[in-house]
């Protein structure tokens, strides 16, 4: 039945053979396994299970096969190469490439720990990550032997990528100069779902930075390898490679639900939760460490509420990571049960806020801590704040609801909570770049630069100094200064939302050009966010709207001036060439509305009305159906009248194409008479609201009654 063409592989699992199936007259995968102390019958249910396994990500289990003694299962070929080879070849993945391997790589491990009983790969490295001519992976070699059923096996595994547990090396040898003997559960070693957590973790690690992790675990931070990835995706990564298994994700379900949210939070903020965990354990070491030093008696009931409460926290922290803002409040009042005097607990409360657009997350946040946490003078009261934890805490707390009040442009508010947050934490670059942002956007110049004077001198990153620099020429009108210091803060940047920040005050520059240097200021931008379109999906379609705007506005630009030139007859040739140029300039802004538009994230209504407008400007009458119809489906109560109304403009100037004798205007006087009254609607629900384009519609509309074109029908 299966002919062996070539021995492909060796290794702690068995030896692969690369085959043919002759009757399917297609390529398999034959592993010839290495005995692990299973009986043949055993082994025979276990590859039976495997058999029923169907999954995208998953190679198809084919066949079990024994033979002179010898055990084979039968697999799908992929037709592909693993990434550790990928990587050893020169290959380099980008953020968003490892970002979207990663989920895919969570959805195939959160199916195998799906099974009844869970099936443990084991061992997850780059060489079992095929990657097939689709750019998806494919999980290969979960060996057979390795269906979990609960002992405390200890299983071996690729040195860097299994986690300590896997070889039964407690975690006081990996950490011989801290006593840890006090801390319950950490220092048995034992296999579950999370042992496989920690190897997608390494994975993923080896993938984004080239390097290979280390043996002996001491692996340099991702943030200090000198790659570009977003905060979020750093904190999931390290995460997941938590050394103490109660501090990875607890199952792959968690992490995928972590990277499919992963904008939750910028770097700076998730820097200093990550120094209040490091805090909190170092705290609990140093304690039990000292109480087995001393013998000094231990107050059993303290510590069981102490337990308790820290139990509480990481069930916080869980639900916060996934925006499951119910949960998280469920457990943050169970912790402040414990202990009313401690802030800690909403510091998850505020993190877990999501959903809507960012205003509204925004103003919700703020809302949180105003009803939560402030108290007449807008600040947590003193007697949250108790210890080292507390502080730290509190300057995450303030940094967050200091950023809600920067969106909300609300500078004053913003400005009095970074100066709270710096307080307590006297390093964080985002806080000192902000409420440097905040003062010129206040108009207190002397306080912006005496800020920039302050963060100069603590050497806070020149990406943030640049952006700082940048909004102050832009306040004093210098927007070639501006758009030279935002391009240096993209261009230093070693963390994609800080290159997202640079693009967005580019563009807020840019907008502020005017004349003959507004042109140069658009293409300028333009350019900048060209380089970075593809920086990470966490602000992919946020920078493709921005380009789309900036070429927009280069087509603008171009078009005014062929208007201008139009009006003498001299130089109308000139003014067609800017004409075609401005029509490019349109068509590269519907490019971008297209990519997006075309996977699934054109949901904003400013985003989708750009689209359009672009469209018909440039003729697509075609596209443009398809998007009203799409805006029709998922559109708000504001779009009840514009859909309609669009409908008419467009059978207007489609009708108008045409010879006079072949102008049908039924289909226009249908839509009218929808708009009309869709718009009617709107307006009583939305005194005092008007549309400038329904009003010049209702003027065409009088204008073609009056020559006898057209005769609108009311319904009923």
């Amino acid at each position: 039945m299966y002919q062996v063409l070539a021995k492909i592989g060796q290794g702690g699992g068995g030896i692969v053979y690369k085959a043919l199936h002759k009757r399917l007259n297609k390529f398999v995968i034959i592993k010839q396994l290495k005995h692990v102390g299973q009986t043949p019958a055993d082994s025979r249910k276990e590859v039976d299970l495997l058999k029923q396994l169907k999954h995208t990500y998953l190679p198809q289990v084919l066949d079990f096969i024994q033979e002179n003694g010898q055990t084979y299962t039968v697999m799908d070929f992929v037709d592909g190469a693993d990434m550790d080879s990928m990587v050893k070849s020169g290959r380099k993945f980008t953020a968003a490439e490892v970002r979207r391997y990663a989920i895919q790589l969570c959805s195939a491990v959160k199916y195998l720990h799906s099974q009844n009983p869970p099936i443990i790969h084991s061992d997850i490295k780059p060489s079992n990550i095929m990657l097939n001519s689709n750019n998806d992976i494919c999980l290969i070699d979960f060996n057979v032997s390795l269906v979990f059923n609960g002992s405390s096996q200890v299983l071996g595994g690729t040195f860097g990528y299994a986690p300590p547990e896997q070889f039964g090396i407690p975690l006081d040898r990996l950490f011989p100069d801290v006593n840890i003997s006090g801390l319950v559960g950490i220092n048995r070693p034992y296999i579950d779902e999370r042992s496989d957590i920690f190897s997608i973790g390494a994975s993923l690690y080896y993938l984004l930075t080239g390097i290979r992790p280390r043996p002996d675990y001491q692996n340099i931070p991702v943030d200090k390898c000198g790659v570009r990835a977003s905060d979020g995706l750093t904190h999931i990564i390290n995460k997941a490679m938590s050394l103490n298994p109660s501090r990875r994700y607890r199952t792959a379900d968690e992490m995928l639900t972590a990277l499919n949210n992963i904008g939750v939070l910028s770097r700076d903020y998730r820097r200093l939760r990550t120094q209040r965990v490091v805090v909190t354990s170092i705290a609990a070491a140093v304690t039990a460490g000292s109480l087995a030093v001393s013998g000094i008696g231990w107050n059993t009931m303290s510590q069981e509420k102490e337990d308790k409460y820290s139990e509480y926290l990481r069930s916080a922290e869980k639900f916060a990571d996934s925006a499951d803002t119910e949960h998280t409040q469920e457990y943050i009042e169970l912790a402040s049960e414990l202990f009313p005097n401690r802030v800690e607990p909403y510091l998850y409360g505020i993190e877990s806020i999501s959903g809507g657009t960012a205003a509204e997350r925004s103003e919700k946040r703020l809302e949180y801590y105003n009803d939560n946490l402030a108290d007449k003078s807008g600040r947590i009261p003193g007697e949250k704040l108790q210890d080292k934890e507390g502080y730290v805490a509190a300057a995450n707390i303030y940094a967050l609801a200091g950023e809600s009040a920067f969106y909300l442009e609300d500078y004053t508010q913003a400005i009095s909570l970074y100066k709270e947050s710096l307080i307590y934490d006297d390093q964080n670059a985002g806080c000192y770049r902000d409420l440097a942002i905040s003062y010129v956007r206040a108009g207190d110049m002397e306080h912006a630069r005496s800020t920039l004077n302050k963060a100069e001198t603590l050497e806070i990153s020149s990406d943030n100094l640049s952006i700082v620099r940048g909004e102050i020429c832009r306040r004093n009108g210098d927007i070639d200064g501006a758009i030279q210091e935002f391009t240096q803060a993209a261009d230093s940047a070693d963390d994609d939302y800080l290159v997202y920040r640079a693009l967005l005050s580019c563009c807020a520059a840019a907008a502020d050009s005017t004349g003959e240097s507004a042109l140069s200021a658009h293409t300028q931008t333009a350019a900048l966010i060209e380089e970075y379109r593809d920086i990470s999906d966490e602000y992919r379609y946020t920078i493709l709207d921005m380009l789309a705007n900036e070429y927009f506005l280069c087509g603008r630009c171009e078009a005014q001036t062929a208007d201008e030139l139009n009006k003498n007859s001299s130089t109308r040739a000139q003014a067609q060439e800017h004409t075609e140029i401005s029509n490019q300039y349109f068509e590269s802004a519907a490019g971008c509305f297209r990519t997006v538009y075309s996977e699934g994230k054109l949901t904003e209504f400013s985003s989708q009305r750009s689209f359009y407008n672009l469209l018909e400007k440039l003729g697509h009458y075609d596209e443009c159906r398809d998007l009203l119809e799409y805006i029709r489906e998922s559109g708000t109560a504001s779009t009840r009248y514009w859909v309609p109304m669009s409908e008419c403009y467009l059978c207007y100037y489609e009708e108008y194409s045409k010879p006079e004798t072949q102008r049908d205007f039924t289909a226009f006087s249908k839509a009218y008479s929808n708009a009309s009254a869709e718009y009617q609607q709107y307006l009583a629900e939305n005194p005092g609201k008007t549309d400038a384009a329904m009003d010049q519609l209702k003027k065409i509309v009088e204008r073609l009654t009056k020559d006898h074109i057209l005769v609108i029908r009311t319904e009923g």
